[in-house]
């Protein structure tokens, strides 16, 4: 009978899951990944993975699937419940996500994993950056620039884009502080106050009034930095 290949599979992406979530995605080589999977060489990365983005796109594809899920039912109850509430289709934009931090150390450290990819898109693959637009947040962004105050699409769009990474960045920020053992540096709540008041934020931004500062302000859209 032919080994199973589950095992060594498996010791491998957590070995790359715990080394990117420590150190960042673009400081971890392939060998790195081997060594702390306590395999003897590249071949049985290769075998399972073809390379480090490969076993990169694998643990992406394992979270994104379940985030997606528990989103767009969240969603669904949303509008099923109300046609113009705000906070639930916040929630099941926030909760999904901020939700790992409560979970076991994979959850953990994939929020870190999620941020730095989100926070540095260039040090992912093309596929790794399409299979992360699969989570959900688009779905739930598009109902709720329908729920929010009338403001323009360059606005409503600059706003979802702070917004979502904020989220993810907090989140993995808590993450990170209850793995080192240091929940109580800036995190000194419950589980629960921590995503509910981060819910609280994400409306608060998401709704507030546009200012006449910022309807005032115009000027050449922002192409390429200066001088270039």
């Amino acid at each position: 009978m032919a080994p199973d290949p589950e095992p060594t599979r498996r010791k491998l992406m957590d070995a790359a899951t715990r080394l990117f979530a420590e150190r960042g995605v673009n400081a971890v080589s392939q060998a790195e990944i081997v060594r702390a999977a306590g395999q003897r060489n590249t071949a049985a990365l290769v075998y399972h993975f073809k390379n480090r983005e490969g076993i990169l796109h694998a643990i992406v594809a394992e979270n994104v699937d379940r985030i997606r899920t528990r989103r767009l039912a969240m969603l669904g109850e949303a509008v099923a419940a109300s046609r113009t509430a705000v906070r639930p289709v916040v929630e099941a934009l926030v909760r999904p996500l901020a939700d790992l931090s409560d979970g076991d150390w994979r959850d953990r450290a994939y929020l870190q994993i999620h941020a730095d990819l989100t926070g540095h898109p260039v040090w992912s693959t093309d596929e790794v950056r399409e299979l992360m637009f699969r989570g959900g947040a688009l779905e739930v962004l598009r109902v709720l620039a329908q729920r929010c105050p009338a403001m323009s699409n360059d606005i409503q769009e600059i706003r979802s884009l702070l917004v979502a990474g904020f989220v993810s960045r907090a989140a993995a920020a808590r993450a990170r502080a209850i793995a080192e053992g240091t929940p109580q540096h800036g995190f000194r709540m419950s589980h629960a106050k921590f995503v509910a008041n981060l819910v609280d934020v994400a409306v608060a931004a998401m709704t507030a009034p546009v200012s006449d500062e910022t309807l005032a302000a115009d000027g050449p859209l922002e192409t390429e930095p200066a001088g270039g």
